[in-house]
C-alpha cells in the first residue's frame, strides 16, 4: 500500500543522509536501528523533513600485524540537525585519524557531524569516559 501513502506526501519530499565510513548508526529519533553484525553497515538513511536526533558510534576493524586485528568502537553520540526538504547531507566523523594508536585515543572521544556541501551545520562530541567502565577490559588485543 506505499503507493497510497506517497500520494499524500507529494507536497513533501524525502531528505537523504548519507554515512560516512567508520560510522555505525544506533538510533534515528529514538528508534533503534537493527543491524546485524554480518551485514554491511547502512550507508544511506531516507528521513521526512525536519529535525532528526541520529546516533551513532564509531566503529573501525583495524588489521595489524600477521593475524592481528583489534575492533575499534566508541560509545553512541548523537546530534540533532534540522534537515531540509529535497536535500541530501552527510553523517561525518570529522578528523578520523588512520593510525591505529591514534584511532584508539579518538575512539574514546569521537565528534559526530552532520555537513551538507562540506559545510558542518551541526555536531556534538562525546563526553568524555563515556566508554570507560564496565567494559573498558573487554576488547581483545
Amino acid at each position: 500500500m506505499a503507493g497510497a501513502a506517497s500520494v499524500s506526501m507529494l507536497s513533501q519530499a524525502a531528505v537523504t543522509l548519507q554515512v560516512d565510513d567508520h560510522i555505525k548508526v544506533t538510533a534515528i529519533n529514538g528508534q533503534e536501528i537493527q543491524q546485524s553484525a554480518f551485514q554491511p553497515l547502512q550507508k544511506t538513511f531516507t528521513l521526512q523533513p525536519g529535525q532528526h536526533a541520529i546516533t551513532a558510534k564509531y566503529d573501525r576493524l583495524y588489521n595489524l600485524r600477521r593475524d592481528e586485528h583489534d575492533y575499534l568502537r566508541s560509545g553512541n553520540v548523537s546530534v540533532t540537525a534540522q534537515l531540509a526538504d529535497n536535500q541530501t547531507y552527510r553523517l561525518t566523523m570529522p578528523n578520523q585519524p588512520e593510525d591505529y594508536e591514534a584511532a584508539r585515543e579518538y575512539a574514546k572521544q569521537p565528534t559526530l557531524a552532520v555537513q551538507q556541501n562540506n559545510t558542518v551545520i551541526a555536531s556534538q562530541q562525546s563526553m568524555a569516559g563515556n566508554q570507560g567502565g564496565l567494559f573498558s577490559g573487554l576488547v581483545k588485543r
